[in-house]
């Protein structure tokens, strides 16, 4: 199993997000917190459990501004900091290395633009992440919402 961070353009607008977080509940001892940082704040994204795993969502995230996924384990002195950095492009990710966090990424979470999976699909050529079911549950999770 795992975690995957998901987003798509709304609309095909360049630059306005709307993301899917999946994250695999590893160990019992991980404590998670989501936050998108708009210039002038740190708001939280609020988790749902969805069976065993966390869904967390937001939507109009515009370039400029990121997304931090942070987990913490009891076990593990420094927490795993990974930063989402929006685009007019795409979303770009940085695991943060500052002194303050791991340098190891204990927990992966893979990268998935979804816009770029339907684009491949249509031309006929099916990227290996399609066939992830993390991939699917996130897509539908995020029509739903």
């Amino acid at each position: 199993m795992a975690s995957v961070f998901a987003y798509f353009r709304p609309r095909g607008v360049p630059g306005n997000y709307k993301i899917g977080i999946l994250l695999e509940q590893g160990s019992p001892s991980e404590q998670v917190n989501v936050v998108y940082i708009p210039p002038g704040g740190t708001f939280d994204i609020p988790g749902n459990l969805v069976g065993s795993k966390l869904f967390y969502t937001q939507t109009a995230i515009k370039a400029g501004w990121s997304v931090v996924v942070e987990i913490r384990d009891k076990d593990i002195a420094y927490p795993q900091q990974i930063r989402y950095i929006p685009t007019q492009d795409n979303i770009q990710e940085e695991l943060v290395n500052d002194g303050y966090t791991s340098s190891v990424m204990f927990h992966e979470i893979i990268l998935v633009d979804l816009d770029e999976l339907t684009k491949a699909a249509r031309h006929g050529k099916i990227h290996e992440l399609e066939y992830m079911p993390e991939v699917a549950e996130v897509r539908q999770l995020l029509q739903r919402d």
